[in-house]
């Protein structure tokens, strides 16, 4: 998989430290809202950008449990709609842990999702 992964890296022209680090890799609207986070912790929409202004792809530096990416473009820093655009690799939900069971417990399904722990 990591090899497939890889090679399409390549293929893109993509640098390997991108597959390291999360950025915003596509816009799926055009022209993109921009929002500025208030003291308070709400994001105010400030105007649009096009996509040629944005420049992809551009490195992700924080994002909110809310939904917002912040980037910086051109020395400032902006908040985009985790809605408006794309970004690679996409962000993990986290680890979904195990499901403790019996051990002497039998169930006729295949290993997978809800595995016993180890």
């Amino acid at each position: 998989m990591i090899r497939s992964v890889i090679c399409l890296a390549f293929a893109a022209g993509l640098p390997l430290s991108c597959l390291a680090d999360s950025q915003v890799t596509e816009a799926n609207v055009d022209p993109v809202s921009v929002y500025e986070r208030q003291a308070d912790g709400l994001y105010v929409r400030t105007g649009k950008r096009s996509v040629e202004e944005l420049s992809l792809p551009l490195a992700l530096l924080e994002q909110s449990p809310r939904g917002y990416l912040k980037v910086s473009l051109s020395g400032q820093e902006l908040w985009l709609d985790s809605m408006d655009v794309e970004v690679f690799p996409p962000p993990s939900i986290g680890n979904s842990g195990c499901v403790p069971t019996l051990q002497d417990s039998v169930a006729a399904v295949s290993r997978g999702a809800g595995e016993g722990c180890p």
